[in-house]
């Protein structure tokens, strides 16, 4: 990964989801802690491909970009705890959105930037318009997922659930969705259910055995 991003491409292309795939690959260099430079790599290009995608008027590369930096400040945010990082994020999002009102993975991230920050009103509100607007199985797999967490941190176990199971068929080696809704069971004292589900986190071939 480290080599791949090593060779920034030219800005004088207009490929946004190029740049976008560079930008994702220095924001998985940093989120897996292989060091804070990354941030600053990261940070910087992304600046600059605004910048030049301003100057040429690219609203929908505006809006890849714009949601690529509020998914870096968020990142920084869990890291360091920082409410300026995490509000930056959210400002972020909303110049992705407004830029491109069909840009569902900008509103997944402000869910969860929402979600982080206890407003699971509008985190679920988010959750819903990424799901309405996008049928890709990513793109719902990640809503359903961030809106169970939403539910689930409200008291909502069921609906919590019912949001996990959703996810799971969208994506069946999603890991972490059945790790949540194992804890989602194990909050309504379903242990047989949460550790079966503990199992498929764990295990995930055995999701096509198993389905609770």
């Amino acid at each position: 990964m480290e080599k791949y991003v090593t060779n920034l491409p030219s800005l004088e292309r207009e490929d946004p989801v190029l740049y976008g795939s560079y930008a994702d690959g220095m924001f998985l260099l940093y989120s897996n802690d292989q060091g804070d430079n990354w941030f600053l790599k990261d940070r910087s290009f992304i600046l600059k491909v605004i910048d030049q995608l301003q100057s040429r008027g690219n609203d929908k590369g505006l809006s890849l970009m714009w949601e690529s930096y509020g998914e870096l400040l968020l990142e920084k945010s869990k890291k360091n705890t920082s409410i300026d990082d995490e509000h930056a994020a959210l400002i972020a999002f909303d110049k992705a959105i407004k830029l491109d009102p069909k840009n569902a993975m900008a509103y997944n991230n402000r869910g969860y930037a929402y979600s982080d920050n206890s407003d699971f009103e509008r985190a679920i509100a988010d959750f819903d318009k990424a799901i309405d607007i996008d049928p890709n199985p990513t793109t719902c797999a990640c809503a359903y997922k961030g809106r169970g967490l939403s539910y689930a941190a409200k008291g909502e176990m069921d609906r919590a659930i019912e949001d996990y199971t959703k996810a799971i068929d969208f994506d069946p080696k999603d890991a972490v969705a059945s790790n949540y809704r194992g804890d989602a069971y194990f909050n309504k004292g379903e242990f047989d259910c949460a550790i079966a589900n503990y199992v498929i986190a764990h295990v995930p071939t055995f999701a096509g055995e198993m389905a609770y």
